[in-house]
């Protein structure tokens, strides 16, 4: 039942945002009527430019379905009130047909295009939330490891260490992230720390190594 009720919850905002996105066309085409019959004196004899931005909000908005709507509207409004004879859907002329032919084929590649690109941006945005949803987990896997954790960007500056690295360090990570690893543990200069590093960076493969050493301070350790 919940399942079933959940599935019904979906189907209505569904239907109501397709709804929406009709209405949206509905408004844009009506209101490039109006603005065109307001401006026509200065548009005159052009009178689409407004409604081929009408269906580029509609396709934007809701997809191709709203745009081709638009598209109709924009025929009908610009046959009905501006091609002559007025109040009319009569075509007399191959000129007007041409005119509208053209206008409807334009305005598709419109819809067209800001269709496929609402898509694009939405596939954008899909995987942004995909790699901040996986950036944090790997972020609470990290945190949560007993190991000492310590990434370093090409520039050997630190950009992240883990609550154990903090720990064993001895310093909140706001005042070593930005630093470069040389410039934190200077005492890894020239160390066998350092040629694997390098090595590592170089060649971009994996190192495994052991290196011990011990702080001045035993009570402090100063790890890295």
């Amino acid at each position: 039942m919940i399942h079933e009720t959940t599935g019904t919850v979906d189907k209505e905002i569904f239907i109501r945002s397709r709804l929406l996105s009709y209405g949206v066309a509905i408004l844009a085409a009506t209101v490039a009527l109006v603005l065109t019959q307001l401006l026509l004196p200065l548009l005159n004899p052009v009178i689409f430019p407004l409604f081929f931005a009408a269906v580029a909000v509609s396709a934007w908005y809701g997809g191709m379905g709203p745009g081709l709507l638009a598209i109709a509207l924009g025929v009908g409004y610009s046959l009905y009130f501006f091609i002559e004879p007025i109040h009319s859907f009569a075509i007399t002329s191959a000129n007007r047909l041409v005119q509208l032919i053209a206008f409807s084929l334009v305005s598709f590649l419109i819809a067209l295009l800001c269709t496929q690109l609402q898509i694009a941006n939405r596939k954008t945005k899909a995987s942004l939330r995909a790699v901040r949803q996986a950036n944090r987990q790997v972020t609470r896997t990290l945190e949560s490891i007993s190991d000492a954790f310590v990434a370093l960007d090409r520039d050997w500056r630190i950009i992240y260490q883990n609550a154990e690295a903090e720990r064993l360090n001895g310093k909140p990570r706001t005042e070593v992230i930005g630093k470069t690893h040389w410039e934190e543990w200077s005492v890894s200069v020239g160390t066998n720390v350092e040629r694997q590093y390098r090595r590592a960076m170089a060649q971009q493969i994996p190192v495994h190594f052991e290196h011990h050493y011990y702080s001045v301070d035993s009570r402090k350790p100063t790890g890295f």
